[in-house]
């Protein structure tokens, strides 16, 4: 009800928050990588526990997920942030999806997830795909297709 998390588990895989528990007050949304999570709080910052490789380590992003984040999303290995003013910020496994800021994108519908890609679907029907090109992060051979569903 108040928005506190409790974690239990395997403490390599975010089953022990750890020096983040005090900080998981006040949460309004979840998600998690194989061996993370993310917690969305009321106050649009951003906090990150579990193994580092998966999401937990945040250095990368730390500034920018700490305010004016209106909503998260997971993949296997990854987590993107959806900024209040339409900014997207990736992070977590490097070799799948590399910590990025994408261009601003004002029109955000959904975010869908494969294993180690994310794709975008905005409101006027066009689709953004990012991530690991063989889970499906390069569209850009159906970028025709893909404006016009």
């Amino acid at each position: 009800q108040d928005g506190t998390v409790s974690c239990w588990g395997d403490p390599l895989s975010g089953g022990k928050a750890g020096q983040v528990q005090d900080q998981l007050v006040g949460v309004s949304k979840l998600q998690a990588t194989r061996a993370a999570f993310a917690a969305l709080k009321q106050d649009g910052s951003v906090v990150c526990w579990g193994d580092a490789k998966h999401g937990a380590n945040v250095k990368s992003v730390a500034s920018i997920i700490s305010s004016g984040v209106k909503d998260i999303f997971a993949n296997n290995a990854s987590f993107v942030a959806v900024k209040d003013n339409g900014g997207l910020v990736t992070w977590g496994d490097e070799s799948q999806a590399a910590s990025s800021v994408l261009p601003r994108v004002p029109d955000v519908h959904r975010i869908f997830a494969t294993k180690f890609a994310f794709a975008l679907l905005r409101k006027n029907g066009s689709v953004l795909a990012w991530g690991d090109p063989t889970a499906g992060g390069d569209s850009t051979a159906l970028e025709k297709e893909l404006a016009q569903t």
